[in-house]
């Protein structure tokens, strides 16, 4: 059920959804990234 849904969202907004997602993930980099660096420098 989860799948199938997963499958229409993605074919309904599949451009703005995909930039949604690596914008995501790209905020998700830099978060860890700062967390790392948090807690080398402490």
């Amino acid at each position: 059920m989860q799948k199938t849904e997963m499958t229409g969202d993605v074919q309904g907004f599949e451009l703005p959804r995909g930039c949604f997602f690596t914008s995501v993930v790209i905020l998700m980099m830099i978060t860890t990234f700062a967390a790392a660096l948090i807690g080398v420098l402490y």
